[in-house]
């Protein structure tokens, strides 16, 4: 039996589980969450995370990722479509040798922005 909650982007069986990273927001890190955390107590001996995303949140990845680092299991990392800025850092965290990207896989990764906004003079003060 086949569960899928196609919203968030999480399928599990009765005995396996893994997610699916589609955007960066709390509902992904608690599907996530959930999901390695079932993967753990059925002993599974890895976690598949499939990758599809335009990226997002630098707070979100980082909840993940440390979900992953800490993860007592192998943690697969599997880029289907798209992988852009967030989502490009999230499929290097796979485990060594359980990082793995399809044929016309597209990967992008960007160099950091900021900005500021404002009247000079009060920009140079603060």
């Amino acid at each position: 039996m086949i569960v899928t909650n196609e919203l968030y982007g999480m399928a599990s069986t009765n005995d396996f589980h893994s997610a699916r990273v589609l955007q960066f927001d709390d509902a992904t890190v608690e599907t996530v969450r959930k999901a390695l955390t079932n993967a753990v107590q059925n002993r599974q001996e890895h976690f598949p995370i499939l990758i599809d995303s335009f990226g997002g949140s630098i707070y979100h990845l980082v909840s993940i990722v440390d979900m992953i680092q800490q993860a007592p299991l192998k943690v697969c990392t599997i880029i289907q479509g798209c992988a852009l800025s967030a989502a490009a850092i999230l499929g290097t965290m796979g485990t060594k040798g359980y990082r793995y990207a399809g044929p016309n896989a597209t990967i992008m990764y960007h160099n950091i922005r900021g900005s500021a906004e404002g009247v000079v003079p009060l920009m140079k003060t603060k």
